[in-house]
């Protein structure tokens, strides 16, 4: 992928400069001179593989004006694109430093240089830059916003996060449901520091943004368990898993934890029946099945009618597959237990061993436990059980 992209840097620089070019010269119709011998020359210099070569002559080129700005604005950007970003830089540093680009382009130049600090892991380097397009023009400066929410997240410095996030736009539904996100994040810090006024605050703001945010009831849940209010906690907990059943894989354990010292752990057995049966939800399934193998409700027989079914009218995980042999063994007698079954129970066994748990829906990267943002992709809400 890496050569390829390298083969096609000159054919879109050239592209561009062409374009450029053809601007040029209906302004400039007697303008025919050394300048495209002097671009074809660096082009070469591409074609030839040689990046280090071709940079300098570019860079050294003095006929850079508004015209053929957007041609190396495509070039530092094709640099940074196949992760050489300290050619990125001398390009777009070089441009900038340029005295006859319009206010556009200059504005796109500084947009370029702050994604290649981003890139390069300068944030700060990456945050001024991208503040001072939001204060030269902050009427204009969504992609700059949006980069530097990404820098904020990255640091969690969510009250600011917060605060860029409002220059996009309110009506946003994306935006709103990642602010109440920046919201629960303080809220979450604020409880373990066991400042339950702030938290309190904090959920609020989180409500204001996206009253439905299933994480909202989760946090709640929390602080009913810092409580030691076991009921409550688990109504916040189901509440989360009937607003998004991918959110077991985070309250799955809390779940337990607090039913043992409440009501008990048939409670949670008969919660997740229940809400299987009425959403038909494979995950859901691979939780009870967790349930019966970890702490053996009484209930399971009613388990094992659902797993007949499911295993001949549904396509399963593999995972799920495994688990329903291991509660078919663990009910059938001894004297009827299956040799066969008892050998595709361990093939299934080495299969899976070692395999991730979690998976970004966006960018498939695979993670142990759930996330509430892809540490890859940066997305937020698309970690899901595999």
């Amino acid at each position: 992928m890496t050569e390829l992209l390298f083969l096609l840097l000159p054919l879109a620089f050239y592209s561009g400069w062409q374009a450029a070019r053809k601007r040029y010269k209906a302004k400039n119709k007697n303008k025919v001179g050394k300048s495209e011998t002097h671009f074809v020359k660096g082009i070469n210099y591409l074609l030839n593989e040689q990046p280090d070569k071709a940079l300098e002559f570019f860079l050294n080129h003095s006929a850079i004006d508004e015209y053929t700005a957007e041609t190396f604005l495509l070039l530092g950007n094709s640099f940074r694109n196949r992760g050489e970003v300290d050619r990125a830089l001398k390009v777009h540093q070089n441009l900038i430093a340029r005295p006859k680009l319009s206010k556009h382009q200059k504005e796109a130049a500084m947009m370029a240089l702050g994604k290649d600090f981003f890139a390069a892991g300068l944030l700060d380097k990456a945050e001024s830059v991208f503040k001072e397009l939001l204060d030269n023009n902050p009427k204009n400066g969504t992609e700059a916003c949006q980069t530097l929410r990404e820098i904020y997240e990255q640091l969690k410095d969510w009250h600011k996060a917060i605060d860029v996030t409002k220059c996009v736009s309110s009506e946003n539904m994306n935006q709103t449901r990642i602010t109440a996100h920046y919201y629960c994040e303080l809220a979450s810090q604020e409880l373990e520091n066991g400042n339950l006024y702030l938290v309190d605050d904090h959920l609020k703001q989180a409500k204001k943004s996206h009253k439905d945010s299933p994480r909202i009831e989760i946090i709640l849940g929390d602080i009913a368990t810092h409580e030691e209010k076991y009921s409550k906690a688990i109504k916040h907990y189901e509440a989360a898993i009937k607003a998004d059943s991918r959110l077991l894989g985070m309250v799955f354990d809390k779940l337990i934890n607090v039913s043992e010292k409440s009501s008990g752990i048939e409670q949670v057995y008969n919660f997740l029946i229940h809400y299987f049966k009425k959403s038909k939800d494979i995950d859901v399934l691979e939780y009870l099945l967790d349930l019966v193998h970890s702490h053996n409700p009484k209930q399971d027989t009613e388990l094992h009618k659902i797993i007949e079914a499911e295993l001949q009218t549904n396509k399963l995980s593999l995972q799920s597959i495994l688990k329903s042999i291991k509660l078919l063994l663990k009910l059938a007698p001894k004297s009827e237990q299956n040799k066969e079954l008892i050998l595709l129970e361990k093939a299934l066994e080495n299969h899976i061993a070692g395999q991730l748990d979690f998976q970004c829906q966006h960018c498939g990267y695979k993670m142990n436990e759930y996330l509430w943002r892809c540490p890859v992709c940066h997305y937020w809400d698309t970690i899901a059980k595999i």
